[in-house]
């Protein structure tokens, strides 16, 4: 079936229909204008500006980390970026809502800090749950929207350097007990997201490719070998 545009795949259709569908918002979904957000290397450096510390774009985690052994504030800094340019949501955050047979049974997780999918909601006055990590729901109930790295509201549980990841996926593992559960349960669409993204390599290393339902992500790179992730391109 055709969606905007996008030929999904008849299990993706069969998870909207059964309610079974999962949306993973990443940094892609807020680039396109009038959002224009950064994506997390563009994020690094604009949180460096300033150290004269050049960033190591394949590590972005572990170099924030260093500043932040710096006593540098890199969440206030992320946050403030963002709460700055955070004004107008774009056609990729109400496609993604338009995804689901009705607006409150959306379920959608985003690894983004902004509130963008929010204000989507907002603007057509339809309540959502929301949830903050790290006080994240049931991976296997719940409805809403999920940021499971935080967000800008709450700079201090953003998840953002390595020290952060290390909290959300092992040593605190709120994030992992989430995503368990929601890989376990329900049909997974990544949408904005690289091959390459921190991200990714975290969340496939913990646990995507060992684990029961079917997860898929929308992309226009053929030439990267997604299934090796156990995720299937779309």
């Amino acid at each position: 079936m055709i969606i905007n545009n996008i030929e999904y795949p008849n299990e993706i259709i069969e998870a909207i229909q059964n309610d079974s569908l999962v949306v993973f918002a990443g940094a892609g979904v807020s680039m396109g204008s009038p959002t224009d957000l950064p994506n997390f290397p563009d994020l690094a450096k604009m949180i460096a500006e300033g150290t004269g510390k050049e960033v190591d774009e394949n590590h972005c985690d572990v170099f924030l980390g260093d500043l932040k052994a710096e006593k540098i504030d890199v969440n206030k800094r992320a946050a403030e970026i963002l709460s700055d340019n955070c004004e107008k949501h774009n056609g990729m955050h109400e496609a993604i809502v338009d995804l689901f047979k009705a607006p409150e049974k959306c379920r959608i997780v985003t690894t983004n800090y902004d509130q963008m999918l929010e204000q989507v909601f907002e603007e057509r006055a339809v309540d959502v749950s929301v949830y903050n990590a790290p006080a994240l729901p049931l991976g296997n109930d719940f409805k809403g929207i999920v940021h499971v790295h935080g967000n800008i509201s709450d700079p201090q549980y953003m998840v953002v350097t390595d020290g952060d990841f290390g909290k959300a996926y092992l040593t605190e593992g709120y994030a992992v007990q989430f995503l368990k559960k929601l890989f376990q349960t329900y049909t997974v669409l990544f949408v904005g997201y690289s091959y390459n993204d921190t991200i990714i390599r975290y969340l496939t290393r913990a646990m995507v490719r060992n684990t029961g339902q079917s997860k898929f992500v929308l992309t226009d790179d053929k030439e990267m070998n997604w299934r090796s992730y156990g995720i299937v391109p779309v």
